[in-house]
């Protein structure tokens, strides 16, 4: 529960031996240690290989002596999205009932890996991806931990240049729609897609809205020019407020992010 990764914790898990006999056993804090020695040389099947990797590195015993999948990632991937990183989710996606112990969902979490292994064997774009965001854990953990250089100079200059390339897309939006309207608002991008341009419907919210996620708009692409440009300014407007306007608020005066590692250490 705790912000910083430098704090996270382990009090107690559950790992299947793919025999078999496929025993789970339980494993503590204690264990951990003697658990990494018995990984060496064979690959882990996970949900959280981050956390796991960070823990590990705050009890001082990581070593790179496993190979490992994360049925998260895999997850995420596979179902473009859908999921997002929950285990819950994830269980509904692949119509495997969920129960509230690790311990019970342990097996299930075996066969949706192996419905997952033969979706990447299907789909060589997802393995693609999967390989790509494998190859940059370390990085990103390594970020989490100590923080990131910020060229504040450079994401002004990124700044004005966004700004200005989604004031030119949402002008064109709004030249093809013939009107201005809150394009923010999902329920007037419902309007202008279903009621003015009698787009086909594809999927309501649990509400019973007519959504327009990105999942419903890239089933939608190619029907009309308009669903390329609403992508193509979601994806600057989100970069302009997730990333580039709000990082640099989080600089320290030595020009890196105040991450957690950082913190810890007193600066």
């Amino acid at each position: 529960s705790e912000s910083s990764p430098l704090r996270w914790d382990f009090v107690k898990g559950y790992f299947l031996v793919d025999n078999e006999e496929e025993k789970i056993y339980e494993l503590r804090k204690e264990d951990l240690a003697e658990f990494i020695k018995f990984l060496n040389n064979k690959k882990v099947v996970i949900f959280g290989i981050k956390n796991f990797i960070h823990v590990l590195k705050n009890l001082k015993i990581y070593e790179e002596n496993f190979t490992w999948e994360d049925v998260g990632n895999i997850s995420a991937i596979c179902s473009e999205g859908q999921v997002g990183y929950n285990l819950k989710k994830i269980f509904q996606y692949f119509h495997e009932d969920f129960d509230d112990s690790l311990f019970l969902n342990l097996r299930k979490i075996k066969k949706i890996y192996k419905t997952l292994i033969e979706l990447l064997s299907k789909n060589p774009k997802f393995s693609d991806i999967l390989k790509l965001e494998n190859s940059i854990l370390s990085t990103i953990i390594e970020m989490e931990r100590n923080g990131i250089m910020i060229d504040s100079v450079r994401f002004k200059r990124l700044e004005q240049s966004l700004t200005n390339k989604k004031e030119i897309l949402k002008n064109g939006i709004f030249q093809d729609v013939g009107h201005e309207f809150n394009i923010n608002s999902p329920k007037q991008v419902a309007d202008v897609l279903y009621l003015e341009k009698k787009l086909p419907v594809n999927k309501k919210t649990k509400g019973g809205a007519l959504s327009t996620d990105e999942i419903t708009l890239r089933k939608l692409l190619g029907s009309d020019p308009i669903i390329q440009k609403l992508m193509d300014f979601r994806e600057v407007d989100k970069l302009l407020s997730t990333y580039v306007r709000s990082l640099p608020g989080y600089v320290d005066n030595d020009g890196r992010t105040e991450e957690a590692g950082r913190r810890e250490r007193g600066g």
